[in-house]
């Protein structure tokens, strides 16, 4: 089946960040590369024709704020998130990703991330019910460790949640 994404906005700053932009009027969190900052998204039921059997995938773009010269940097991000199913209970989770930096990354040349959490996706098939509630949160975690990127980090304020579509013909199963 084919998939289909969802932009997910921002709401509200989430940790220690300002405000910038990436290129001219794309909005974004700025975060430091030794603080733990980013945004939080607004809840969202999961849509309607999403195929709750397979996989989902949260997407988000960074960018750098400045051309630095270096090799091998990783970026830490962390995405809590919380599934709410009415009538029945709340899960969170706290998923982490480590981003490979290309090497001296270029000013304003974004890059396109899936929120990997070590199986090439986001949530697994059968995370979700049909009625849902998901609410989610970007953070980098500039304090890690792992993250060895200094530099300031742009990250999108929104971000995308792709999923394949269930299938609509009666006969399938």
């Amino acid at each position: 089946m084919p998939a289909k994404e969802l932009f997910v906005p921002f709401a509200r700053q989430a940790g220690t960040m300002t405000y910038g932009q990436i290129g001219a009027v794309i909005p974004s969190a700025n975060v430091l590369g030794t603080l733990a900052g980013g945004f939080q998204c607004p809840a969202f039921r999961v849509p309607c024709d999403m195929d709750t059997s397979r996989p989902s995938y949260v997407y988000t773009l960074l960018a750098a704020a400045a051309s630095l010269v270096f090799t091998s940097k990783a970026i830490v991000l962390y995405m809590p998130y919380t599934i709410a199913t009415p009538n029945v209970g709340i899960a969170d989770g706290v998923p982490q990703c480590t981003v490979q930096v290309p090497d001296n990354w270029q000013v304003d040349v974004p890059m396109r991330t899936l929120m990997d959490t070590g199986a090439g996706d986001t949530f697994p098939a059968h995370t979700f019910d049909p009625n849902d509630y998901i609410g989610l949160v970007m953070y980098r975690l500039g304090g890690s460790a792992a993250d060895t990127y200094t530099g300031l980090l742009k990250i999108a304020l929104g971000l995308q949640f792709r999923y394949y579509l269930r299938c609509q013909i009666p006969c399938c199963t």
